[in-house]
């Protein structure tokens, strides 16, 4: 992480695909995508999902589900093709308000 942030700077935002990153930073902004079944869930997702700001999920599967924090932001997606304008609208602030702007 060092490294990376050497070679980035402190203003670069970075994308990580992973749930167990948060063990060892603390996310400007943590978005969660809950994609498949829920038989298929990795146990490190539970601690991914208490730190989510938001959740991406398929407008389908998200009746069904009971187990999400309340304090995330939900964004129902038909599919995982592009993202919504309210999302981006959403990332845009979010990433803002980390960088002080």
């Amino acid at each position: 992480m060092a490294e990376m942030r050497a070679a980035l700077g402190r203003d670069a935002h970075l994308i990580f695909e992973s749930n167990r990153i948060l063990d060892h930073i603390e996310a400007d902004v943590c978005l969660a995508v809950v994609g498949g079944d829920e038989a298929d869930v990795k146990p490190a997702f539970a601690g991914c999902l208490r730190h989510a700001d938001g959740i991406v999920v398929r407008a389908a599967r998200h009746a069904g589900m009971v187990d999400l924090p309340a304090s995330a932001r939900i964004f129902e997606l038909e599919d995982f093709a592009p993202i919504s304008l309210e999302m981006m609208d959403w990332l845009t602030s979010r990433l803002g308000a980390a960088d002080g702007n």
